[in-house]
């Protein structure tokens, strides 16, 4: 139960101003400037992702306001189009209890339930399934 939450949370809240609902042209290019700044930062081996996992926590939970592809809903920001590495720092940071957002509450409580590989699992999947 509380991994289906958790995700939810994630999806909801799953990045700065970008992943928090703003959708204004400077809050998507301030996630996507992360979004590489994360990338080059992190070295991230997506090989070890399970996609099927990520999947299955995806349509759980997250699909509720990011979308059944992760296209984003309303004030839930698209995530089909952020790289592994920001997901990940996202959802790691979330996890910390971190607030980066305005939905960061929303995000935190379902963050902290995650481990390192349901979270790796998550972002390999809302990067790859809807291209």
């Amino acid at each position: 139960m509380r991994l289906p939450l958790l995700l939810a949370a994630l999806a909801a809240f799953g990045g700065g101003a970008a992943l928090a609902g703003d959708t204004s042209d400077t809050a998507e290019s301030e996630g996507a400037a992360a979004g590489a700044e994360t990338a080059e930062i992190r070295d991230i081996d997506v090989s070890e992702a399970d996609t099927a996992q990520g999947e299955k926590a995806y349509q759980a939970v997250c699909r509720n306001c990011h979308g059944p592809k992760a296209q984003g809903v309303a004030s839930y920001p698209r995530l089909s189009d952020k790289e592994v590495a920001y997901l990940v720092d996202r959802l790691e940071t979330y996890r910390s209890g971190e607030k980066i957002g305005p939905n960061s509450m929303l995000m935190i409580p379902h963050a902290k339930e995650l481990s390192d590989e349901e979270i790796l699992n998550i972002a390999v999947y809302v990067t790859t399934a809807f291209e």
